[in-house]
């Protein structure tokens, strides 16, 4: 079945009023009357057979499994997942075919400054969100996933604020210590509001909440799948939904105790097969033929995040063999170590990352320029910035892949 277009903004969605907000998405929207009630009633099940999906559940956790016993060999797993977010942030909205993307974006944080570009502003409110969630998650684990959190996370990605105001939607069923509002009995103040506030979208929503904090005994990457299409196709947040599904990915994954897998990138470069699938689904309510489909971009997520995890790891010994004129506690060494999360850096971002003096990330940094592993961007005194050229590069790579259609 051919792709169905995503609804499209034409103009400001901020300046629509509330009273007029039926309308206007009832001239703007793609599908099906008949379809969206369907969509709406129905509820995410709570067991699966998978029958025709264990051959792409098993390819997909065994992936995930290796990625984990790969980030659990090297000591930059934090740093894996600081540069993981930034390739995803670029690969949200367009980013990922610009080879130059991530030295832009890192440049322009490095210098504290707002990103000039569209696609790298959206990337870094996209890192903005990220951040949020996973802080979220990593205190409350899965209970934070509440539909409040989802529309914090929308109103981040997108750098905007709410278009209509808060919208309260009823959260009986919010598992004690969830996120701030969810309390049970409570009703969630959304930061981004629901596309359609109508007591359909309503259940649908608290259903998925229910979903993803309470789940069912599914596999992670069973649950991811699931929750993906129904964020997508019910587009709670209006245009910031198809972001969102690809945010809570890694978040789902890291409230489950997991490393984060990203998947923007892998879902970039499939967009038209993805856009099919979501079609073929929205309209068959298929959910093993969805659910073996996302499977394989998982897998290819994980693998793809493993390979670049082994380049950087050969980086990380290839560099060393340059530093045995060094003391193995050296500031300089450790500061390498960091190379790989942060390939763009200030003296002042070593000596935060390092939590040494300044004169102490300064003699670091000029070591290893010594050593030609760190480079100076420019000849600018002030505020100088400072690159791993190799991880850099490395990580460039990855943000240009052709479309597979």
């Amino acid at each position: 079945m051919a792709a169905k277009a995503r609804p499209s903004r034409k103009g400001d969605v901020d300046a629509v009023p509330v009273a007029h907000y039926r309308s206007f998405r009832g001239a703007e929207a793609s599908r099906d009357d008949q379809i969206r009630a369907e969509l709406l009633a129905a509820r995410l099940p709570r067991t699966l057979a998978l029958s025709s999906a264990l051959l792409p559940l098993e390819r997909a956790l065994d992936a995930c499994s290796a990625l984990r016993s790969r980030l659990g060999n090297v000591p930059f797993q934090n740093n894996m997942i600081r540069v993981e977010s930034k390739l995803d942030a670029l690969a949200l909205d367009g980013g990922a075919d610009r080879s130059d993307a991530l030295l832009r974006l890192m440049l322009a944080q490095a210098l504290g400054e707002r990103p000039a570009p569209r696609e790298l502003r959206l990337a870094a409110h996209a890192l903005e969100a990220f951040r949020h969630g996973l802080a979220a998650v990593r205190a409350g684990g899965r209970a934070a996933l509440t539909m409040s959190l989802l529309g914090e996370l929308a109103r981040l990605g997108r750098g905007t604020q709410p278009a209509f105001g808060p919208v309260a939607v009823p959260s009986a069923h919010a598992p004690a210590g969830a996120h701030p509002g969810t309390q049970p009995g409570a009703r969630i103040a959304l930061a981004y509001p629901l596309a359609t506030p109508d007591d359909a979208l309503t259940q649908a929503t608290q259903d998925l909440e229910r979903f993803l904090t309470d789940p069912p005994p599914l596999p992670l990457p069973v649950r991811m799948a699931m929750a993906a299409a129904r964020i997508e196709l019910l587009a709670p947040f209006e245009e910031a939904s198809p972001q969102l599904a690809r945010l809570l990915m890694p978040l789902m994954a890291a409230a489950d105790g997991r490393p984060p897998l990203f998947i923007a990138q892998v879902l970039a470069a499939r967009r038209d097969a993805h856009q099919a699938a979501l079609a073929e689904f929205e309209a068959g309510q298929d959910w093993e033929v969805w659910i073996g489909r996302y499977l394989g971009w998982l897998a290819d997520a994980a693998d793809a995040a493993a390979i670049r995890l082994e380049r950087a790891e050969r980086l990380r010994l290839d560099r060393e063999a340059g530093m045995d004129s060094l003391r193995s506690d050296s500031t300089a060494r450790r500061l390498a170590e960091l190379a790989f999360g942060m390939p763009v850096l200030t003296v002042c971002d070593a000596q935060e990352m390092l939590e040494v003096s300044f004169q102490t990330a300064n003699a670091a940094v000029a070591t290893l320029v010594r050593l030609g592993i760190l480079a100076p961007h420019s000849n600018i005194r002030r505020n100088r910035i400072f690159i791993f050229g190799q991880t850099l590069d490395m990580l460039a790579e990855s943000l240009g892949p052709a479309p597979i259609t």
